[in-house]
């Protein structure tokens, strides 16, 4: 997985406001990438640490929770939306479809992303067109709509669980 020009993460350095960070082009096709602040969405609520989302999206939040499983610190991300619907893109992955987060000490400006979903490769073969594919969880899972996304400080992988809302 890369880095593409235009790619936008969400940064929470020290508050649950996100602000908005690009990649530099240079690090485009790269696996490291080094972002600049392109907006400062103000400031909010004080955090012990920088929690990181890849996309940025618009209306995120976060906030610190308590984790019986967790001996650290465990934050949510709120308002991420899934999206229903994925453009195809040749030899990668679409726009914001594989959403990744980081957290990090409040000192640290180096942020680790990890996936929170998987991926599924189609490969093709034959001379007919395919206008999309649709993919439905086998008992009724949702796979797209909001969602919240909770990183551990401790370690533990990030997690992502979809609302009970209708989508």
């Amino acid at each position: 997985v890369v880095w593409s020009v235009g790619d936008q993460i969400a940064i929470f350095h020290g508050n649950n406001v996100a602000d908005t960070y690009q990649v530099a082009d240079d690090c485009a096709n790269s696996q490291n990438g080094e972002f600049t602040k392109i907006q400062d969405n103000g400031s909010g609520e004080r955090l012990d640490a920088t929690v990181a989302l890849y996309p940025y999206t618009d209306n995120l939040s976060v906030e610190k929770v308590s984790e019986e499983d967790s001996n650290g610190d465990a934050y949510q991300i709120l308002g991420f939306v899934l999206p229903e619907n994925q453009t195809y893109c040749a030899d990668s992955f679409g726009e914001g479809a594989l959403p990744m987060a980081a957290i990090t000490d409040i000192d640290s400006y180096s942020l680790s992303f990890r996936n929170l979903l998987g991926a599924i490769k189609l490969q093709l073969t034959g001379t007919e067109s395919v206008k999309s594919v649709k993919i439905k969880g086998k008992n009724g899972e949702r796979l797209s709509g909001e969602a919240t996304i909770t990183v551990y400080s401790d370690g533990l992988p990030p997690m992502i669980s979809m609302s009970d809302e209708n989508g």
